[in-house]
């Protein structure tokens, strides 16, 4: 189970999650945070990208499925441009095979399945994905020490007497076991050097893998080594009943849908977010008037094979490790 492998931390209050967040959240000497966070409003208990949700529940083979994930990266760039006014330049001019990976994240934005996490900077961002919705179950939030992860990475490179840590590989690299770190799948994280409105406002980060049916949690957890959790890689949950409160202290920070997904999609977002609130904690009464942001504002009274399902590893008994049924529509983008 994932709580025997990263633990899980109970917020029973918003003090409690602050206190969580200012024990994790060290910076580097750069002043970027050490720690990258994702928040789900589930608690799946483990870290499954959209894509491999999908194919975790299929006999697809190997080639079958690498056909589909390059139908998908096709068709997308085939008509992102008609649609985006901030598509990053590099992607417009450079082949698809040189860019595949910043178009995964591209794509992962805009909802489209990948095989692609995303991740965030900020852990209130984070926090932010774990609850603003599913109001009835329970959120959690990962972090991780990406500067472990890139130390792993590193001492790597020296064992393989390579020059540096190959970043850019060939497509079908991550459709083999070409790349293999102690004959584990390589997972490794990512930032777009040009940034869409929608990444630079989640302070988005990539992690990929070169296993498509891989359970990123896992690899991350033996990558960094069990001696690390707590100082390495940590879980919390949030408690349901506590994610409209938490949402509300979120929107005193200017973290709301809005913030979140900058364009016409994010004030749409915004009021479904509002009324979501609203009718859970039975504040919808009577007419409330529109505020600047382009919400009602009411009058309160109170505020096995390492990291893949399957081959040895604990099967889990949860939908997310593709054995039984499977969960509905993933999280949105950290």
């Amino acid at each position: 189970m994932c709580d025997d492998v990263w633990g899980a931390e109970k917020i029973d209050s918003w003090s409690d999650l602050t206190e969580w967040v200012e024990e994790v959240n060290t910076y580097a000497s750069s002043g970027v945070s050490k720690y990258l966070y994702r928040g789900q409003a589930r608690p799946y208990g483990s870290l499954l990208p959209t894509l491999t949700r999908y194919l975790l529940n299929t006999n697809m083979s190997e080639s079958d499925r690498d056909k589909l994930e390059g139908e998908m990266l096709k068709r997308f760039v085939r008509e992102a441009h008609i649609h985006m006014d901030d598509l990053p330049a590099k992607l417009t001019v450079a082949p698809i095979e040189a860019t595949f990976l910043s178009w995964w994240g591209v794509m992962l934005q805009y909802r489209a399945v990948t095989r692609v996490l995303d991740w965030t900077g900020s852990p209130y961002v984070a926090v932010y994905f774990a609850v603003e919705k599913d109001f009835d179950k329970d959120g959690e939030v990962f972090c991780y020490n990406q500067e472990l992860l890139e130390n792993v990475h590193a001492q790597w490179v020296r064992d393989q007497k390579l020059k540096c840590w190959p970043v850019q590989l060939s497509r079908e690299a991550y459709n083999s076991s070409y790349m293999q770190v102690d004959g584990k799948a390589v997972i490794h994280h990512f930032i777009h050097e040009e940034q869409t409105a929608r990444m630079a406002a989640q302070q988005g980060v990539f992690t990929v893998c070169t296993d498509i049916l891989a359970d990123h949690a896992k690899l991350l957890a033996c990558y960094l080594g069990e001696g690390q959790r707590g100082s390495g890689y940590r879980r919390a949950i949030i408690p349901g009943k506590l994610k409209p409160k938490f949402l509300k202290r979120l929107r005193e920070m200017n973290i709301t849908a809005k913030a979140m997904f900058p364009g016409i999609a994010g004030i749409g977002l915004s009021l479904a977010e509002h009324v979501r609130v609203l009718t859970r904690q039975g504040e919808a009464r009577g007419p409330h008037a529109l505020g600047d942001e382009g919400l009602a504002r009411p009058a309160l009274s109170g505020p096995g094979a390492c990291g893949r399902p399957g081959g040895g590893a604990d099967p889990q008994g949860s939908a997310d490790r593709g054995q039984a049924e499977w969960q509905p529509e993933p999280e949105l983008p950290v």
